[in-house]
């Protein structure tokens, strides 16, 4: 399993890994695109912000948020928010 700086979400059953450097915006992207495709009636969840764990199994990519950060987020400058997520994607 490798640790990885980035932010991860899930779309219709696809996961998305956001990476970038710190301040770049990886959080404030992921809550847009979360509420632009729940806003149009797609599945879409919150899953891992700033760490992810990335594993390959069966030849697909899995990304995990590690359980210290797990359903935690944080938006610059407003610290870490309390919300709901799912543990893993692919």
């Amino acid at each position: 399993m490798h640790n990885r700086h980035a932010t991860a979400i899930v779309v219709a059953g696809t996961g998305i890994l956001i990476e970038g450097e710190s301040g770049t915006g990886k959080t404030m992207l992921a809550f847009e695109a979360l509420a632009f495709f729940r806003a149009a009636g797609v599945f879409a969840a919150f899953v891992s912000d700033d760490q992810v764990y990335l594993s390959a199994r069966s030849g697909r990519l899995i990304v995990r948020t590690p359980d210290p950060i797990a359903g935690l987020a944080e938006a610059r400058g407003l610290g870490p928010a309390k919300l709901e997520h799912v543990p893993a994607a692919v």
